[in-house]
């Protein structure tokens, strides 16, 4: 291995850099204060009542703190420093009338609260505008703070703070609860002009009827609300048109700078609101990096990152009226000096007067040519205070991270596979002329590369914690943990380039060892694929080491830097190249030799295997090359100057223009007194110029009017959209590398990363774009969305859909891309990257499933430029203006070129394919192609249970999936679950299955009866297809049943189930014959008596196994007989009782009479 010379890595130089800029200057510390009670908080709140006590000031809360039951009033304005460190502050409940409502009304520039935790409730009546959890308007900074509990009000509601001004910052800070609103609604604030940073949001936004009048969601669904917008009452419209507009889960409406937020919350509410958005419900600024993963619903303009996408507007007054501006003052100013020259001879006073008027005419004519020449520059290169919280590093860092997790699996992979690799290529050694001479060279190698691959994964995944650290520090502004940081990645990337080198190095000794072997599957083909792969290897680990060797340790200037960083990213881009290459040339020369036989062939086979996995690792090593390239070339694009502001050029020439006006009105004024001496020259003089003046007055008018009234030009007489010009240096009006993966549904305009790209310019939010404009002026508008992925599910119930946009009125779509399914459920125009785009799609690819009515494509259901996109959709319903690109388009006056698509059964645009235009291309093609994302010729089984991932099983482009064996679905409690049929073809994009729950089934009857009962019954758990049947046998029955008066032999066997014959199943069989019965199952060629219980009509016994044959007998009379033999028993017994009685009666009677002495007459009473 060479010693590789290890220099100043320009993207960490580029870092020190801009964090340098982006330090903020030590304010001076005049006094310190301590927050131990409560009491001492409501004492703060009482003095920062003035504005500039608390500036300057420290204030320390040295306790968790808690307001319950607190006449707490909010701290009314602060300008210092609130350090909470990690303390809470809970029990806040703010429900007073009032706006500007939070912990904080009102933080001033310059003001700084951080490390606090609240929680409770703000929920003020009254004008309710401005509320959030910890400020109601932030034009300072939040940093580290965190809130959780609800967030009430009307307008410009948020989590943080319920407004975030042009100077507030807001970093690293989270939110959790209940955040409702009705309009400018956000996760962590209500409405943005500043910056966002690193922010995160779990709260529900908008997800109740609350505040609104509106009808259920199950009216909703059913609403034409089309026909009630039109209709004779509107009652019912005015009240869904006040229902929520502009929400989103981490800002409802923003202007200023989104970067790297997440939002993983339920955002909006089924069929209602307007502009409704997993980030930002409306937004005109930068958005970068942010993550959606959470639920988005809503009526209109639903997406997953943004509800509706609106552009950077630059105004230009027009050229026309601004000319006739100045002829006019040029013909003002001439008669001017003619009026002075006249007045020279007869009044000083009135000359004044004159002479003054024309300079403030001179100003307004150079004001008016000064305004004219920025028109068409309306952004200056001033750089504003963004670079306190630098987004461009923040964002590069934000992009290195996902490349150092494809690094660190890769070399993980790569270690396992040198296990794998070391065994096939003993066997090829044994296979070899020369085997035994070069086996200790490869098993050098092998060891080798698999110590190089273990040292590249420590050092990728080092890198990674130190470069969370350094986010951290960037975010927090915490000094010490960026210089810590630093030294950490400079460290580790001198260890991560050395490990990759040594893994050229290793496969590079690999390559030699086999070297002159004339059995070497695949030949020359595989020692060149050998050597290359090396290269590339040792080209990249030279390349993160040295390719900055111009750059000086200190004193680094952004020209050197730039230079640098360029280098940097083309290197990378060339090893991520030879590296894909080389793997794809490796796997051809192992798959060429597949003719082999014998033992060769089993060796070839084992390579097969481990070139498999090779590729697999040789994508994400290309992967996180070419993204770490992405990083370092759009830094060097950025440069330390990021967000630039409306010019002051501008702002102060059209002041300047009114402001010379005005006096010239003035003087007009005191001139008229002046002129009462004056003579009749004069007089006609100023009467000329005071037409004039009015003359000058009604151009602007004119102007005016013209931004009033409506004119019968349409769209594009006023709009010049440039938004493909220069997208790189674009800060304004630009969606850049976000993701979405939540499900997003709306009614119409929904998309998974923007509803709708569009400007809304009436009031009623059921309009976007008004089709003749109420402007006079002209304008260049902006809107990108670029380098955006969704994942997510998107369904619309009417018109526009799309993976990505579902409407675009302007702006382009720049390397998007769609794994999501899309659906319109009634409706129209429907696409895997834009259901309806009157605006250019291009470079972009979509693997999705789509279903829809009229104008279904795999990039856009209609669009109007189609450049460069790549689609493998399945158009699983529509009806007409079909197309595997396009459902239809202009191919006259609208651009279509250079888009590719994998047949799936249908042609590119409404049943036509076009060459160089739209044309379909073999999939093996189209994944040798570079630039493709990996991503998109990767295909996934995924299984879910609810929520839950059981399973992602990998799948290769027409794979035959019956042979892929699925998991096991998860148990649910009263219920059995399955996997739903899905096509097994393998040719269509990324399966999802979610697992189909079915309360289990309890009880199976046989469907053979006798009467309305069933023969036999199965109790246990089944499922549907578990099915019972009963047929008569031959078998005899037992000798004891045969005297039987009924006497039945039924086979038993119950199907669908997964018993097996160890098993035991609880039967119920039907008594047919009623009396006694008995029952017996025949087994091992004999009959065995069978327990039964009696229940009702019905024998219960077990069966094992199942199936069985039984027998069931039972005797018609038996019952009566038995009676009747015990009614003669006891008839019997009762006579001989009788019988026994009698006699000892007439025992007693005899006995009796002998007792009794004879009669004498005496005795008897006679004489």
């Amino acid at each position: 291995m060479r010693k590789t010379r290890i220099k100043l890595l320009p993207l960490l130089a580029a870092i020190c850099l801009l964090i340098s800029l982006a330090q903020p200057a030590a304010a001076a510390q005049e006094g310190e204060i301590t927050i131990t009670t409560v009491a001492d908080l409501l004492e703060l709140a009482q003095r920062c009542s003035l504005d500039t006590w608390s500036q300057g000031k420290t204030v320390r809360l040295e306790a968790d703190l808690d307001l319950a039951g607190t006449a707490f009033t909010p701290i009314p304005t602060f300008g210092g420093t609130f350090d909470g460190q990690g303390h809470t502050i809970s029990g806040l409940s703010l429900t007073g009338s009032g706006s500007k409502q939070g912990l904080f009304r009102t933080i001033q520039s310059g003001g700084v609260v951080e490390n606090l935790t609240v929680s409770g409730t703000v929920a003020p009546s009254g004008s309710q505008t401005s509320v959030g959890g910890i400020a109601g308007v932030n034009a300072g900074i939040i940093r580290g703070c965190s809130f959780s509990g609800s967030v009430s009000g009307k307008t410009a509601v948020g989590g943080i703070a319920g407004r975030n001004k042009e100077s507030g910052q807001i970093a690293d800070c989270s939110v959790y609860g209940i955040i409702q609103g009705e309009s400018s609604t956000g996760g962590v604030t209500g409405r943005n002009l500043g910056v966002l940073l690193k922010c995160s949001s779990s709260a529900s936004v908008n997800t109740s009827e609350e505040g609104s009048s509106v009808p259920s969601v199950e009216d909703l669904a059913d609403l034409d609300l089309e026909s009630t917008l039109t209709g004779t009452d509107s009652d019912e419209a005015e009240s869904l048109l006040d229902s929520c507009t502009d929400t989103g889960g981490i800002a409802g409406y923003s202007s200023g700078v989104i970067q790297s937020c997440t939002n993983s919350g339920t955002v909006g509410y089924p069929h209602v609101g307007y502009n409704v958005g997993g980030i930002a419900g409306r937004q005109t600024g930068y958005l970068a990096g942010c993550v959606n993963k959470g639920s988005v619903l809503g009526r209109k303009d639903v997406g997953g990152i943004v509800g509706q996408a609106e552009p950077d507007l630059a105004v230009n007054p027009g050229s026309d009226t601004l000319e006739r501006l100045r002829a006019e003052l040029d013909t003002l100013d001439g008669l001017i000096q003619q009026a002075i020259d006249d007045a020279q001879s007869s009044s000083d006073s009135v000359s004044a007067h004159l002479t003054a008027i024309g300079d403030y005419t001179d100003e307004a004519r150079d004001h008016t040519k000064t305004l004219a020449d920025l028109s068409a520059d309306f952004i200056d290169d001033g750089m504003d205070s963004l670079n306190s919280l630098s987004a461009s590093v923040t964002n590069a860092l934000d992009q290195v991270a996902p490349a150092l997790d494809d690094l660190a699996a890769a070399s993980d992979k790569l270690e396992e596979m040198s296990g794998d690799l070391e065994e096939t290529l003993e066997k090829l050694t044994d296979t070899l002329e020369d085997g035994e001479n070069i086996r200790v060279d490869v098993k050098t190698a092998v060891e080798a590369l698999r110590a190089s691959a273990a040292d590249m994964a420590r050092a990728a995944q080092a890198l990674r914690e130190a470069l969370d650290t350094l986010l951290q520090g960037v975010v927090n502004d915490r000094p010490s943990d960026i210089e810590t940081a630093l030294a950490d990645l400079f460290k580790e990337m001198s260890r991560l380039s050395q490990a990759v080198e040594g893994t050229g190095d290793a496969v590079g000794l690999l390559g030699d060892a086999l070297a002159g072997q004339p059995d070497l599957p695949g030949g020359q083909e595989t020692l060149t694929a050998l050597n290359t792969l090396s290269d590339a290897l040792t080209e990249a680990g030279e390349d993160l080491g040295d390719v900055s060797q111009d750059v000086p340790a200190s004193e680094v200037d952004w020209d050197t830097l730039k230079a640098a960083l360029e280098a940097m990213g083309q290197a990378l881009y060339q090893a991520s190249g030879h590296f894909e290459n080389a793997v794809k040339a490796l796997q051809t020369a192992v798959s060429d030799s597949h003719a082999m036989t014998g033992d060769l062939r089993d060796v070839v086979d084992a390579l097969s295997d481990v070139m498999d996995t090779g590729e697999g690792i040789g994508r994400k090593l290309s992967s996180a090359f070419r993204t770490m390239g992405d990083a370092v070339t759009e830094l060097a694009e950025d440069g330390p100057v990021e967000f630039p502001v409306l010019g002051e050029d501008v702002r102060t020439a059209g002041d300047g223009l009114f402001d010379s006006l005005g006096e010239i009105s003035s003087e007009m004024e005191a001139l008229h007194t002046a002129m009462d001496t004056a003579g009749d020259t004069l007089t006609a003089d100023l009467r000329s110029i005071s037409s004039q003046f009015q003359t000058v007055f009604d151009v602007l008018l004119d102007a005016l009017t013209d931004l009033q009234d409506g004119t019968d030009k349409s769209l594009e007489d006023y709009i010049e959209d440039t938004s493909e010009e220069d997208i790189a240096a674009t800060r304004q009006g630009k969606v850049t590398q976000c993701q979405n993966t939540g499900s997003v549904e709306g009614d119409r305009n929904v998309g998974g990363i923007a509803g709708a790209m569009a400007i809304e310019f009436d009031l009623d939010p059921e309009d976007d774009l008004a089709d003749d404009l109420s402007f006079g002026s002209s304008y260049e508008t902006k809107a990108v969305l670029e380098d955006s992925v969704n994942r997510g599910t998107v369904t619309a119930k009417k018109d526009c859909a799309g993976g990505l946009v579902g409407r675009m009125d302007l702006g382009t779509v720049v390397s998007g891309q769609n794994y999501g399914p899309v659906t319109s459920t009634d409706g129209n125009y429907v696409g895997g990257i834009a259901g309806w785009a009157d605006a250019s799609v291009r470079d972009s690819c979509a693997k999705c499933a789509l279903s829809g009515g009229d104008y279904v494509g795999g990039i856009a259901g209609w669009g109007d430029r189609l450049l460069n996109n790549c689609a493998i959709a399945t158009v699983e319903e529509g009806t007409e203006y079909l197309g595997a690109v396009a459902g239809d388009t202009d191919l006259e006056k609208g651009s279509v070129q250079g888009n590719r698509f994998v047949d799936t059964g249908l042609a590119a645009i409404d049943g036509v394919s076009y060459a160089g235009k739209a044309e379909p291309v073999e999939f093996a093609a189209l994944r040798q192609e570079q630039g493709i994302p990996t991503e998109f010729i990767s295909f996934t089984l995924t299984l879910k249970a609810g929520e839950d991932v059981v399973a992602q099983i990998p799948f290769q482009y027409g794979e035959d999936l019956r042979l892929v064996e699925l998991p096991e679905v998860p148990e649910q409690e009263g219920c059995y679950g399955a996997w739903p049929e899905f096509d097994t073809s393998g040719l269509a994009s990324d399966i999802t299955l979610e697992a189909v729950y079915t309360p289990w089934v309890t009880v199976v009857a046989s469907p053979q009866q006798e009467g309305k009962l069933a023969l036999a019954m199965a109790d246990g758990q089944f499922t549907q297809d578990a099915a019972l049947t009963v047929r008569q046998s031959d078998q005899a029955p037992p000798q004891e049943a045969q005297d039987k008066d009924t006497v039945r032999v039924w086979e038993l066997s119950l199907t669908g189930t997964d018993l097996t014959e160890q098993d035991t199943v609880s039967l119920r069989l039907l008594s047919s014959g009623g009396g006694r019965a008995s029952v017996w199952q025949y087994r091992d060629g004999a009959w065995h008596k069978v327990d039964t219980k009696q229940n009702g009509h019905y024998l219960l016994l077990d069966m094992e196994g199942t199936s069985g044959t039984f027998c069931v007998s039972s005797s018609r009379h038996s019952g009566a007989v038995l009676l009747l033999a015990t009614a003669a028993v006891l008839l019997a017994v009762l006579a001989i009782i009788l019988v026994v009685r009698r006699k000892r009666q007439k025992k007693f009677a005899v006995s009796k009479q002998a007792e009794q002495p004879p009669q004498t007459e005496e005795n008897s009473g006679g004489k």
